[in-house]
C-alpha cells in the first residue's frame, strides 16, 4: 500500500525543469485548467460581439440620452457671460459660438468655438470654460486701436501695426492718421507696408510713453519707404522729420533743441531729426531771410 502511493506521487510530481514538464504538472494538480484554456477564445469572441453591438448602438444610444436631457431640460446653455470685450460686441461673440437649438453644455466645442472668436478683428485671445451645470465663461482680450489708417476708407490699426477693422459708422474716434500707404501698394507689396505700418506704431507708443505731459499732439504720421517716418503736430504745427529707428533718442534730442530755441521755435515749420548729432530747424518763409538753423547737441 506505501509502494502504490509512492508511485502515484512519482507520476504527480515534475520530472524535470523544461516548461512543458512544468505545464504538464499544472496539468495534473489542476484538472479544471484544461476547461479555463478552452474557455478563453469563447470569451474573446463574445466580448468582441458586444463591442461591436455597442460601437454600432452607440450614436442611437447617444441620441437618445441627448433627447431625452432636453426634453427635461437638463444640462442645456441658458447663460453666456462675455467679459473684455470693448470694441467687439457681444453680439458678434456669441454668433461665433455657432451654438445649436437647445445647446447642450457637455456636447459644445469648446477649443472649436476659441478658434472662431479668435478669428474675429479685434480679438487678440480668447479664453472659453464651461460652468456647470448650463453657463459658458469667455473672457477676451482685444488689439487696441492707436491709429486710422487712410485707404479705400479709414481702418483702425492695433500698437502692433496690425490693421484691424473699418472704423464703425457714428462712433466718435479720436487717434492720428497715418497716411502715405495706398490699397494697391498693400497689395502689391504687403511685407513692406507691413513693416512700414509697425515703425508708425512703434513710433506712437514711444510718443505715448515720453509725451503725456508735452502740449504738442500727434495730428498725422506719413510712411515712405525711402524716407520713414514723418510725424505732423497740432498746437504748435510742426513737422519732425525721423526716419527709420530710434525713435526715443531722436524725440529726446529735439526736446532740448526746443529749449535751446525758447520763443524762436514758433517762427520753425520743420525738424530734421535724421541727423546722428544736430538737428536741422526750417524756418517759415516769412520768418527770417535763412531757411535753416541747424542746432547741434
Amino acid at each position: 500500500m506505501i509502494s502504490q502511493r509512492n508511485e502515484r506521487n512519482r507520476k504527480r510530481a515534475p520530472v524535470g525543469n523544461s516548461p512543458k514538464e512544468l505545464t504538464r504538472a499544472r496539468r495534473r494538480y489542476d484538472p479544471g485548467a484544461s476547461r479555463k484554456r478552452r474557455q478563453k477564445p469563447l470569451l474573446v469572441v463574445l466580448l468582441g460581439l458586444g463591442g461591436v453591438v455597442l460601437w454600432l448602438w452607440w450614436p442611437t444610444l447617444v441620441g437618445g440620452v441627448e433627447h431625452w436631457l432636453q426634453v427635461k431640460k437638463a444640462f442645456l446653455v441658458t447663460e453666456i457671460v462675455v467679459e473684455g470685450n470693448h470694441w467687439t460686441s457681444r453680439r458678434e461673440i456669441v454668433a461665433a459660438l455657432h451654438f445649436a437649438p437647445r445647446q447642450l453644455i457637455f456636447d459644445f466645442d469648446i477649443v472649436l468655438a476659441r478658434k472662431r472668436i479668435a478669428a474675429l478683428p479685434f480679438i487678440k485671445e480668447a479664453r472659453l470654460r464651461r460652468s456647470w451645470p448650463d453657463r459658458i465663461e469667455i473672457r477676451v482680450r482685444e488689439f487696441r486701436p492707436v491709429a486710422l489708417l487712410n485707404l479705400d476708407r479709414l481702418y483702425l490699426v492695433s500698437e502692433e501695426g496690425r490693421v484691424l477693422a473699418p472704423v464703425a459708422a457714428g462712433r466718435p474716434i479720436d487717434y492720428p492718421l497715418i497716411t502715405g500707404v495706398s490699397v494697391a501698394e498693400l497689395r502689391a507689396r504687403p511685407g513692406v507696408w507691413k513693416r512700414l505700418l509697425r515703425q508708425a506704431a512703434t513710433l506712437l507708443k514711444v510718443w505715448r510713453r515720453m509725451g503725456h505731459d508735452w502740449p504738442e499732439k500727434i495730428d498725422q504720421v506719413s510712411l515712405d519707404e525711402v524716407c520713414g517716418v514723418t510725424v505732423f503736430t497740432i498746437q504748435p504745427a510742426w513737422e519732425l522729420q525721423l526716419g527709420w529707428r530710434d525713435y526715443a533718442p531722436r524725440l529726446d534730442h529735439w526736446r532740448r533743441v526746443l529749449e535751446k530755441l525758447g520763443e524762436r521755435s514758433r517762427q520753425v515749420c520743420y525738424f530734421d531729426c535724421v541727423g546722428f548729432d544736430m538737428v536741422v530747424a526750417g524756418l517759415k518763409p516769412q520768418s527770417s531771410h535763412k531757411t535753416d538753423l541747424k542746432v547741434g547737441k
